[in-house]
């Protein structure tokens, strides 16, 4: 036995390459974490508790409830993603899966576990107060930088620490500076292709679902700016350059293989988030979050390590029996959250004017109630909505005493985790909340309850995102026809271009009946957008999904209810494609007015179908058919919640949240 290491024993139990070992050890907790999800709670709000620590201490003032950190205009929730589990995860797979000592193992593990922890609580602190200064495209760089690049060279870099110390493995330094400056230098092209990127996947994905599926159209919107899952690409392909190894064919084979490997993974990821929302299919949810982490921990770690692992292998490596025992104690690790998570009951600002009522740790519930006492000023009883649990689920209010409310929720699918249960527009501030939830064993459960009131910094941002969102009707006026061009008659007749099915035709000149090819596109809709989106789901986010930038249509306002009476007005800049004018098919709605402006652009005054959640306007200019779904939702009282489909009772809930705090005084 060596002197200086006595905890080094015996040769391994299992001759298997530590890249093998680490792959199926990482999948193994990875996984766990995600069976784990709904139970995770207490370290999200132990995260955020954390997180408020060190803004106080660095002069910030904070308010932390429950797992949302709140500074003055800007919010953050801090969710799994954002806990150092994952990182950790990844570093325990890789420290385990080498050979060495017990003592040197767990020395490694807690000493690694303790950086990699204290390093996260300092990224979710800067961007958080980087949030208040920063427009919100520059938030999402640098939260994407510091989480999916900066973090898991932090890991490797704690991972090479630990393997020079532990068994005299070469210095990491230089390597993972290299690393971090090839990796920011690739990082900024790749923020101007990364949707292009997702975009070809998308087609990619669209091509297998019509092969699966003839004549099912199918829509990949893609609202986010950026997808913070692509930037394993860039950062596999820094790792090997940094590495300076000899290239040669074989090498640089297995790089692109790699690439494509990440590229197929994505390609997956799309696929499971399009059964999930397009085709309805919410038991495929877990699946769908171990193919995300796997894809943007494990995988370009896992390739790098088996590419060029065999530059940083030690120059001494020795086995421990109690390896199994490790294991084991990381597992039970991961598994203690399972009896300390309490379920917790939040009603706190929506951002919108109103509260949200939200639950947190829930584990198959399948029954609640929940009593709200209120002060406000408001003589009508506020209206309580129920928010994205869709057509299995049922809601009933009691809000005829004033002051108090009482919600009773029951769910034909068990509820786990984070759930958004109900949103209630009340204009005041609540005094008292309690409540009680009932399994889908029967078993009657009293959750921790946590009552957040808006302060006036936030009242004040609530009222500027209203106006912000969306700008009242009334503001609009429409642009008169100039005096040279012909008065475009609103009529409905027959054409030769095939309407979609039940619109009617504006017609703007005599009908063309020259044979043409048209080329049909459709743009993605808002309530596309509320099915995709994975995101966190703040009411800021929410709220700007219904943003769009369209260099050919604008809608005004961006957001209106389909009562069947109030219009908007939809700007199409039909170019100059042909010299015959465009013609219009509505769907669902009534052209009550056109006008045609001076530069190519034609003004429509629409009123949607009375109940309307989908309306659309369809322009044919040339050889081009364009379809354009409006941003329109049913006031809250038409719309059957019952009869829901994926993302559509949040839809509706946010937009009647939106649209009704606007028409406030």
């Amino acid at each position: 036995m060596h002197p200086h290491q006595p905890d080094i024993l015996l040769p391994p139990v299992v001759n298997s390459p530590p890249w093998l070992r680490f792959a199926l050890l990482c999948t193994l907790l990875l996984l766990a974490a995600v069976w784990l999800e709904p139970h995770l709670g207490p370290l999200c709000r132990s995260t955020a508790a954390q997180v408020g620590i060190l803004l106080g201490l660095a002069g910030y003032a904070p308010v932390v409830q429950g797992d949302l950190v709140t500074l003055p205009g800007f919010t953050v929730r801090i969710v799994t993603e954002c806990t150092p589990l994952y990182a950790c995860l990844l570093y325990c797979s890789f420290v385990v899966a080498q050979p060495s000592g017990w003592q040197r193992t767990l020395a490694g593990l807690f000493t690694g576990i303790l950086v990699i922890s204290t390093a996260n609580l300092l990224r979710i602190a800067f961007v958080t107060a980087a949030g208040t200064v920063l427009a919100p495209i520059l938030f999402d760089i640098l939260h994407v930088y510091l989480g999916q690049v900066a973090m898991l060279l932090l890991v490797i870099s704690v991972c090479l620490l630990w393997l020079r110390w532990s068994a005299a493995g070469p210095a990491p330094l230089p390597f993972v500076l290299r690393a971090g400056l090839i990796a920011t230098a690739l990082f900024l092209p790749w923020l101007l292709i990364n949707r292009d990127y997702v975009a070809l996947l998308d087609s990619l994905v669209v091509l297998l679902f019509s092969w699966l599926y003839p004549g099912y159209q199918l829509l990949t919107p893609r609202p986010m700016p950026i997808y913070n899952h692509t930037f394993a690409v860039p950062l596999l392909l820094s790792l090997v350059v940094a590495g300076w190894q000899r290239w040669t064919l074989r090498r640089c084979g297995a790089l692109l293989g790699g690439v494509g490997l990440i590229a197929a993974w994505h390609a997956l990821f799309r696929v499971s988030h399009v059964v999930w929302t397009a085709l309805n299919v919410p038991e495929i949810e877990p699946l769908h979050q171990a193919i995300y982490l796997l894809g943007q921990f494990l995988l370009p770690f896992l390739l790098w390590f088996r590419l060029d692992g065999r530059s940083f292998r030690p120059e001494k490596a020795h086995a421990v029996p109690g390896r199994p025992v490790i294991i084991a104690m990381l597992l039970a690790l991961c598994s203690v959250t399972t009896a300390v998570a309490e379920p917790l009951i939040l009603v706190h600002p929506d951002g919108l004017d109103g509260f949200a009522i939200s639950a947190e740790n829930l584990n198959r519930v399948s029954e609640a109630e929940i009593s709200i006492a209120y002060q406000s000023e408001e003589e009508t009883p506020p209206q309580v909505t129920g928010a994205g649990l869709g057509a299995q689920a049922t809601i009933v209010v009691q809000n005829d005493t004033p002051g108090s409310i009482t919600i009773r929720l029951k769910s034909g699918k068990p509820l786990s985790g984070h759930v958004l249960l109900a949103m209630a527009q009340i204009q005041g501030s609540v005094t008292f909340l309690t409540a009680w939830l009932r399994d889908e064993k029967g078993m009657t459960l009293t959750p921790r309850v946590s009552i957040k009131n808006p302060g006036d910094d936030e009242l004040r941002a609530m009222s500027e995102l209203r106006q912000k969102i969306i700008a009242p009707v009334a503001e609009h006026a429409v642009v008169p026809a100039p005096v040279s061009a012909a008065p475009a008659a609103v009529a409905v007749e027959s054409t030769p271009a095939s309407p979609p099915a039940g619109a009617t035709v504006v017609a703007t000149a005599v009908a063309d009946t020259t044979p043409r090819t048209l080329a049909f596109s459709s743009r993605p809709s808002v309530l596309d957008a509320f099915r995709s989106y994975s995101g966190e789901r703040t009411p800021a986010a929410l709220a700007g999904l219904f943003v769009r930038h369209d260099a050919i249509f604008r809608q005004e306002p961006l957001l209106l209810l389909s009562d069947g009476t109030a219009a908007l007005h939809l700007t199409v800049r039909a170019g100059n494609q042909s010299e015959k004018a465009p013609q219009f098919f509505i769907s669902g709605g009534t052209c009550t007015g056109l006008n045609s402006g001076e530069t190519g652009e034609w003004e429509l005054a629409i009123v949607p179908d009375r109940g309307a959640l989908l309306s659309t306007v369809t322009v044919l200019t040339g050889s081009e058919m364009i379809e354009y779904p409006l941003a329109v939702a049913p006031p809250q009282e038409l719309f059957d919640g019952t009869k829901a489909g994926v993302g559509e009772a949040e839809y509706v809930a946010v937009a009647n949240r939106l649209v009704g705090g606007n028409q406030k005084p």
